[in-house]
Formats: structure tokens, sequence, C-alpha cells
């Protein structure tokens, strides 16, 4: 019986038309992400090169200025000074470098920077970088796999199951069918296994092909590709049990059909944004406008008070030998150590604000997780891609240490050389030779997490999204067990 109605289901025209769908859609989106990060991937290439050059500039300008020289140069057109290379010559920046099968998923990867060029003075973190885009590209989004696998392939699949299911009904033999020695129960399961053996291999090969199709390395990132597959399988697999569970309670193909969307609607769309408002009433997100008025009185008082403050970072750094330092002769970049220092100390508590609020939406993200298995899907499969929320938030907190680590750096020498003062080796040369240790400068590398854990985490989602298709398909076989044969 198996496998009449597996060549049943083979034969269907429409069966073959939403595979071709899906396999035209899906290779499209998927190499819509491929373009998008591979134009990223060359903008950080070009960064990189850009970096180096300046620095090779910067490298002959130091070889110039320490010759002797009639020539003078301020503090601020001197890479060779410490307080001048810190404020004006410092350049670094942070990259998040693409996974290997980012094509999977634009996820956040078209809102959020890419690369965050880091200054030592801007305030928790690195420069804030937008791109100049049409709002609107940017409310709907970039056409991806994704897409075609969270809102394109459920409905593809609803249908298809309404209307193999329901044939019969529609077309008035299913008092035939119900007259034969086989059981309502029995021929359910046996029409959505046959629907199951078709369209979950025919979904995965229309992803794999997709992928292959954009450049994706699915052999070399096999573990990554195999991930993938069972998350794809398990999507596939609930929504044939949904679609399942309302042909069996009955109804012709369109009412099921017609179920089908509702449930695809309240569990993508109504879930999340049921979600998304009940963050809101319970905690409201920051304010950016109130955020930047409060910046704007911090930064007018802490101006105010500069030369006080400038004196007590110079006490608790140079203890009572401070006292021979008059904070008003410093030049800016090196007022704007300690500056810098106490604005983030008096806007501490707006830092703490928005990581507060971001652990709270974490909070009300995963218990969407858990209700909703579409969101589920979609999580799992951005950040197997690399271009989850998730990983976004681990590089910024991974460009806030960076900067950390380049004060740390920069600002011990930018106070030591008030004590030493210029380079004695060279007399009459127009640098002041303080800083020439641009190789030791550190560079970003961002730390992601083992490509085990990453696919552990799909496979557990996979595996959870198994356990609802188990119970559906349950439900679904206790609500076929009886031929509803009213017309």
């Amino acid at each position: 019986m198996i496998g009449y109605e597996c060549r049943r289901v083979a034969r269907w025209p429409m069966v073959w038309a939403i595979l071709a769908l899906l396999l035209g859609a899906g290779t499209w989106g998927a190499r819509n992400a491929a373009r998008l990060h591979r134009d990223q991937a060359a903008d950080i290439a070009r960064m990189t090169e850009a970096e180096a050059a300046w620095y090779e500039d910067i490298r002959a300008r130091a070889a110039r200025y320490g010759q002797p020289s009639t020539e003078e140069v301020p503090y601020w057109q001197d890479p060779t000074g410490a307080s001048g290379f810190s404020r004006y010559f410092l350049r670094r920046f942070a990259a998040k470098p693409h996974l290997p099968l980012s094509t999977l998923a634009v996820g956040q990867s078209d809102l959020q920077p890419f690369a965050v060029p880091l200054r030592l003075e801007t305030l928790f973190g690195g420069d804030r970088v937008y791109d100049f885009e049409p709002p609107r590209a940017l409310a709907t989004g970039i056409f991806d796999l994704s897409f075609v696998l969270l809102f394109v392939a459920p409905l593809c699949l609803g249908i298809a199951v309404a209307v193999v299911g329901a044939q019969e009904r529609d077309q008035g033999i299913l008092p035939l069918v119900a007259s034969q020695p086989v059981r309502a129960a029995h021929w359910w399961s046996v029409r959505l296994g046959a629907l199951a053996v078709v369209l979950v291999p025919g979904v995965v090969v229309c992803v794999l092909a997709a992928l292959a199709a954009a450049g994706a390395p699915i052999v070399a990132a096999w573990p990554e590709t195999v991930a993938a597959t069972m998350l794809v399988a398990a999507q596939t697999l609930f929504w044939i049990a949904v679609a399942g569970w309302c042909v069996a309670r009955g109804h012709g193909a369109v009412a099921t059909a017609s179920t089908v969307v509702g449930i695809w609607l309240v569990l993508t769309i109504a879930l999340p944004l049921a979600g998304s408002l009940a963050l809101r009433a319970v905690a409201s997100p920051p304010s950016p406008v109130t955020d930047v008025d409060e910046l704007r009185r911090i930064t007018d008082d802490v101006q105010g008070e500069a030369d006080e403050i400038v004196r007590r970072g110079l006490i608790a750094h140079f203890g009572p030998d401070a006292a021979v330092i008059d904070p008003g002769r410093l030049d800016y970049a090196t007022r704007l150590v300690l500056i810098t220092q106490e604005m983030e100390r008096r806007l501490q508590h707006q830092e703490v604000r928005r990581q507060e609020y971001r652990r709270a939406a974490s909070l009300v993200a995963r218990a969407i997780w858990w209700l909703s298995p579409p969101v589920a899907f979609q999580t799992a499969l951005t950040d197997l891609a690399g271009t989850g929320t998730a990983r976004h938030h681990v590089f910024l907190d991974q460009v806030r240490a960076f900067q950390l680590e380049l004060r740390d750096f920069m600002y011990p020498r930018v106070l030591a050389q008030l004590r030493s003062g210029p380079s004695r080796s060279c007399e009459g040369c127009p640098g002041r030779l303080t800083f020439l240790d641009y190789e030791a400068i550190p560079s970003f590398a961002m730390g992601d997490l083992p490509t085990a854990r990453r696919v552990a985490a799909a496979v557990s989602t996979a595996s959870w999204l198994a356990l609802v298709v188990a119970a559906i398909a349950v439900a679904g076989v206790g609500r076929g067990a009886a031929w509803a044969l009213e017309s």
C-alpha cells in the first residue's frame, strides 16, 4: 500500500510544480545572499588594504621626521608622538567574517554592521556604522533562502498535502474507500507517509542544489550541511504533519489549505509579534532621544569640569608627582585620555540599561522559540549560517573588549610621555619620537564558537521539531481513526 501511495503522489504534477518552485526561488534567494556576503567580504579586503597602506605611509613619515631638519611638525600631524598618534593616526577595525554556509540565511547581516572602525575615545565600543540604504528596502529585507523555507515552503507543502490528501473527499469517492477492508487510521498514516517520502527528500535536494548553485562549500563544510539538511527535513515534516492533521479533520482541500494558512500565520507572524508587544509592555526599550539628550548634558558638564577631571586623573595615575603637571598646558589628545574615562563612568548606567533590555529580549525570544516551531527553525538556521542576532551580540562584545585592549596598549604610553618628554636620540628632529612601535599595535580577530557547538545546537533544534512532529502525527492519526463521510 505504501508503494502504491508513493507512486500515486509522485505522479501528481502539483508536487513537481511545487518542488520546481522551491528550487527556483531557493536558488534565487541563495544567490542573493551569496552576492551580499561576497560584496561585504570585498569591502573587508579593501579596508585591510587601506589600513596596510595607511601604516606604510606612517612609517615613511616617521623615518622622515626622525632625521634632523628645520621643519616644524605640530603634535596632531606627528605620528611619532604617542598622544598625537592615539588621537589622529591610530587606525584599526573589527570585522565579522562570514561562515561557510552563510548563504543559508541573510539574517541580520544586511542590517547590522559587519565591520566596525575603532577609536579610543568612542564610548562603549566601536564607531556606530550605518549604511545609506532605502528605508523600504531595509524594512522588507533581502529575498533569501531562509525566506523561501520559512514563508514559501510551508504554504506550498500545505497546499500539496491538502490537494492530495483530500482528493477522494472532493471527488466524492471517500465512501468507496471507506468500504474497503482498511482502517481509517491506517489509510491516513500511509497517505501522510507517502507524502513525506516524496516531499522531504525533494525539498532537501532543492535546498542543497540552491546552495551549490550559490557557490556554498557544501562538501567542505559537511558538518554544517548535514545539520542544515536535518533542520530542513524536520521543518518539512512539521508542515506535512500539520497539514495532515488538518486533512484528517475531514474537510476538503480548500478548507484544509485555509486552516494550514491560519496556523502558519499564528505561528510565524502572530506569536513573534505578540512577544515583541509583551516585551515592550513589560520592559520598554531605552529611548535614543533620552540617551542623546543625557549624553549632551553630561558632555557639557564634563567639558566645564575638564581641568579638574584631568587633575584628578593625573593624581590617580602619578600620585603626588602629578602636582608639577599643569592640566591646562596638556595637548587635547592627552586630556582626552582622562576625559573619555570620566565620560564612560558617568554614562555607565546607560550601557547597563541597554544590556538589561537585551537580556530581557533574549528571554522573550527563548520563550517564543518553545512556542513557535518556525521561529525555532529560523533561529537555528541563522545561527548555523552565522548571520543571527546571537553571533552579532558576541561580535559587539568582542569589539568592546578589543577597544579596551587598544586603550590598555596606548593610554600608558600617552601618559608616560608626560614624564619622559621627547626622545633625545635625535637632536633637531621634527618628530617627537615617543612612539614608533607600530607593529606591536593589537589587531582584531573574532573568536567564533567551534563548528561542533553550532552543529550540535542545530541538531538539537531538529530533534525538538521531530518530537513536535511525532506529537502532531499521533494526534492527526487519532483524529482520523474514523471515516468522516459527511457531505
